[in-house]
């Protein structure tokens, strides 16, 4: 069942899912676009325009680290600007999304049109995460995944707790993506919490002068 809600008693017109893949966001992102009532969008889908496109895009299942050249966090990185665009326009429009994809990065709140939407309220991000590696892997063999050997679990594990450690140090909400049964709620309820203002926080590590 569709519920539609008013924007204004929401407090928020963009919701950011970020996480790694495997963790179950595309398919809370939709049942959360169903319930409110608002369209979801895949970041991955913008990848795969630009690659449509012609637009030169690195492999990064071909690279083994995921702070690697090319890998992850450069996709992360490339799609920072186009993410950016797409926040300002549902913001500008009145036309609230959620938008999910692993490669939401927290540095995205370096920039300064995205700082100042999430400063004013219209903007809300949750990174979740899944702290045990064996279930990254479990989920990657369960959905199919090309791609679901031990290595590349651990990958996109090692990933996801970079993710979560930066959001953290961005003062950007995390969340466990289990109990998946209450995910939806848990999500709903932190998208009302303020994001911490900047000025509060310390100063972000880049992957290379992390702990």
């Amino acid at each position: 069942m569709t519920v539609q809600f008013d924007l204004e008693a929401l407090g928020w017109r963009v919701l950011l899912l970020g996480g790694v893949s495997g963790i179950g966001k595309s398919s809370v992102a939709q049942r959360l676009g169903q319930c409110l009532g608002f369209p979801w969008l895949q970041v991955d889908d913008f990848r795969l325009a630009f690659v449509r496109s012609g637009v030169p895009f690195p492999d990064a299942d071909a690279v083994p680290t995921f702070d690697g050249a090319g890998g992850l966090l450069a996709h992360g990185e490339l799609l920072s600007p186009a993410i950016e665009v797409v926040i300002e326009n549902h913001i500008d429009q009145r036309s609230p999304a959620i938008l999910e994809g692993d490669a939401i990065l927290p540095s995205l709140f370096e920039r300064p049109s995205v700082r100042r939407n999430a400063d004013s309220g219209w903007l809300r991000a949750i990174f979740l995460y899944e702290p045990e590696e064996r279930v990254i892997h479990e989920n990657m063999r369960t959905r199919g995944r090309t791609l679901a050997d031990p290595a590349h679990a651990r990958k996109n594990w090692l990933y996801g707790q970079w993710l979560r450690q930066e959001a953290e140090r961005y003062g950007l909400p995390t969340l466990p993506a289990r109990p998946w049964q209450t995910l939806e709620d848990r999500i709903l309820t932190t998208a009302q919490v303020p994001l911490i203002p900047r000025s509060a926080l310390r100063a972000p590590h880049s992957p290379e002068t992390r702990p």
